[in-house]
């Protein structure tokens, strides 16, 4: 006969078992909107007005075709102001590649990538609004996809959490470069909080167009009740074992 033997666990690892059920991942490219940029948006597009990092960013007001962009203007479009700043993602199924400015300016913009290019004393950002309660992982990588020697100073790039705070993550990287993978853990969010993954110029804004990819894992973030349910759970089987 097989018996079979029930092992323990402690209030801690109930709590992570049942977080880890509940996780969602929200993922940057796979979440683009063509059609929805507003105020309640899970994911939004914005802007600045000056280069300051105030968290204060309007939203990009209008959605169409790139200019200067190989393939159907449909596939390469995106939400800008005029111009720049400008974010996108290239749903054409291929590479296309940026031929505006004639030879020697050219760049490859890859299939399913989001292009972030901020303006010329504004950023580009793209924000996350935190629907409920949460402690968030994040991963994101910023890359450089303008690699032409014209313009070498690169981007600067944060991640920051509402407005007004410290950066969760910050840098820059000269072009051709990247900030690498960046992995940002154990972030607390009210309802309504927001983390903005932003670009902007390190000097001269022209060149700096600019590859994000970025996910937001959320894991609900205990209630009391959920605490003491935990914890009395772990007490009964701790008491079980014991009598056994």
């Amino acid at each position: 006969m097989t018996r079979f033997f029930a092992v323990p666990l402690g209030a801690s690892a109930l709590l992570a078992l049942s977080c880890a059920a509940h996780a969602t991942v929200h993922d940057v490219v796979a979440d683009f909107s063509a059609t929805t940029n507003t105020e309640t948006s899970l994911w939004s597009y914005r802007t600045s007005t000056t280069a300051a990092h105030d968290g204060a960013y309007p939203l990009l007001p209008n959605f169409g075709p790139f200019a200067g962009f190989t393939g159907p203007a449909a596939t390469t479009a995106g939400w800008a102001v005029s111009g720049v700043p400008a974010i996108g993602v290239n749903v054409s199924g291929a590479d296309q590649f940026f031929t505006g400015f004639g030879p020697g300016a050219q760049f490859t913009w890859p299939a399913g990538a989001m292009f972030m290019h901020p303006g010329a004393a504004t950023l580009a950002v793209v924000s996350w609004l935190s629907p409920s309660a949460a402690q968030l992982s994040i991963a994101v990588r910023f890359s450089d996809m303008d690699g032409n020697a014209s313009y070498v100073d690169g981007v600067a790039w944060s991640v920051e959490k509402n407005s007004g705070g410290a950066a969760l993550a910050a840098g820059s990287f000269p072009y051709r470069g990247s900030s690498g993978p960046v992995a940002i853990s154990n972030v607390t969010v009210a309802a309504g909080d927001r983390i903005h993954f932003i670009v902007g110029g390190n000097g001269d804004y022209q060149g700096d167009s600019t590859r994000l990819e970025a996910t937001i894992t959320t894991s609900p973030v205990p209630e009391p009740a959920t605490w003491m349910l935990a914890l009395a759970g772990g007490a009964l089987l701790l008491a079980r074992r014991r009598q056994a």
